[in-house]
């Protein structure tokens, strides 16, 4: 019976971290506005005011089973900076998500529901600061909602030079199980040169770590420790807006110990108000012995002004 919590708790996590499109945007946001921030603190770097859509395909493979390419789901986003104060919206209603039973080496679909709303104010153009709540509520043959409220500072250390801190604060609350709370930090820094309208270079390097969590009853992991390695560049030239990401994440230890290696790579074009950029992501799950591998196409849209 433990054995099967474990593995329900495992699959579960995964889903929840494995579906996440990763953005790599902790010190400061991505030239491409259409993609969210992590930490509300970055929301203050943006430069202007952003309504933007993206859609979702996705494929996955076992040794058993393959899984075709098929819509996984759309999200919007809104960002309104009227001056030193900027506020973001966003908001994924129906994401489809293929969920791994490592026993089976099968496929079952879920689906998500996430949303989050910051505030941030910048303060002198060098130090920024920024509040978020935010939920995402997995169905798959459980209910699991997961709620947050978190904090950041940002500080721009020399020119282009930022470094930026978080802290949230996870509620998770599953059918007929315990309500759970756990802490998940987040750091970063990050390298921005040139302008946004003509030539820039943006890198950044960011972590995330949480620990492990057990129910008080039984003792079964609900949450594993984690930590969450991701490495970002982007360069902006003649209007092109080429891109690349790396992740590496670790869950639990030992012999249930999952790791997922990924990749994003971009290009498209910003303009002064029209931004539009197409991303692969491509990565492998590794769940003691085994391997699955994954691909998503995105697609994003946005529309600018000051």
């Amino acid at each position: 019976m433990k054995n099967t919590m474990k593995r329900k708790s495992l699959i579960i996590f995964l889903c929840v971290f494995w579906s996440a499109v990763v953005q790599a945007q902790v010190a400061t946001p991505s030239i491409d506005p259409a993609l969210p921030t992590e930490l509300p603190s970055a929301g203050s770097w943006r430069f202007g005011s952003v309504i933007a859509a993206d859609t979702l395909f996705g494929e996955r493979e076992s040794d058993v089973e393959k899984v075709k390419l098929h819509p996984l789901g759309v999200s919007a986003l809104v960002a309104w900076q009227p001056s030193q104060v900027t506020v973001e919206l966003y908001m994924a209603p129906e994401t489809l998500q293929d969920d791994v039973d490592s026993s089976t080496d099968t496929f079952s679909e879920s689906k998500q529901l996430k949303s989050y709303l910051s505030l941030s104010i910048r303060g002198e153009n060098r130090v920024s600061v920024g509040v978020t709540v935010r939920q995402l509520e997995n169905k798959s043959t459980t209910k699991t909602t997961e709620k947050s409220f978190g904090g950041s500072v940002s500080v721009r250390v020399f020119g282009g030079l930022f470094i930026a801190a978080g802290l949230e604060r996870v509620s998770s609350v599953r059918s007929g199980l315990d309500t759970l709370r756990w802490g998940k930090n987040l750091a970063g820094i990050s390298l921005q040169l040139g302008d946004p309208f003509s030539k820039m270079l943006r890198l950044e390097a960011s972590l995330r770590t949480s620990p492990e969590v057990k129910e008080s009853t039984t003792s079964a992991i609900r949450h594993q420790k984690t930590a969450d390695m991701q490495i970002a560049a982007e360069a902006l030239f003649s209007g092109i807006l080429l891109s690349y990401l790396n992740r590496s994440l670790v869950e639990g230890t030992g012999i249930g110990e999952v790791t997922v290696e990924s990749q994003r790579i971009g290009a498209g074009y910003r303009g002064d108000n029209l931004t539009f950029m197409f991303y692969q992501y491509s990565g492998t799950e590794t769940i003691g012995e085994k391997s699955y591998n994954e691909k998503k196409y995105q697609a994003t849209f946005s529309l600018s002004f000051m």
